[in-house]
C-alpha cells in the first residue's frame, strides 16, 4: 500500500509575504490609555487618603498652629520695642526738614512763574 503525502487544507503564506502587524496607535488612543492608567492609579491609591489626612494635620498643621503661636508673642514683643524708636527718628527728621534753611546748591532752583507771550511757537496749534 502506498501511502499519499498529507495535504494541508490551510493556506501557507508565500515566503516573501509578511504577517500583518498591527495599526500604530494614534495620539488620542495613547492620551487615552494614559488617562485610564492614572484614573486606575488614583482608584487604587484612594484608601492611602484616610491614612494621609491624620498624617497630614498631625504633622504639617498642629506644627504650624504652634510655631505661629510662639511667632506672636515674640513679634509683638519686638513691635513695642523697636517701633517706638522708629516713629521718634522719624518725627525728628521731619522737624529738622521743615525748619531746615534750604542748601546752597538748592537755593537758585527755586521754581519761578513762567510768562509767556501768548502766542503759540509751533504753527498751527493755536488756531482753533
Amino acid at each position: 500500500m502506498k501511502q499519499t503525502p498529507l495535504i494541508s487544507t490551510t493556506a501557507t503564506p508565500p515566503d516573501d509575504a509578511r504577517t500583518p502587524q498591527p495599526p500604530h496607535p494614534t495620539f488620542g488612543e495613547m492620551l487615552e490609555e494614559v488617562i485610564d492608567l492614572t484614573v486606575g492609579l488614583g482608584v487604587a491609591l484612594l484608601p492611602l487618603l484616610v491614612l494621609s489626612v491624620p498624617a497630614i494635620v498631625l504633622f504639617v498643621v498642629l506644627p504650624a498652629i504652634l510655631l505661629l503661636a510662639l511667632a506672636a508673642p515674640l513679634a509683638l514683643i519686638g513691635a513695642v520695642i523697636a517701633v517706638p524708636p522708629y516713629l521718634v527718628a522719624r518725627r525728628l527728621r521731619r522737624r529738622r526738614r521743615r525748619t531746615a534753611n534750604p542748601p546752597a546748591c538748592h537755593a537758585g532752583s527755586a521754581l519761578r512763574p513762567v510768562r509767556t507771550s501768548g502766542r503759540s511757537r509751533v504753527p498751527d496749534l493755536g488756531s482753533r
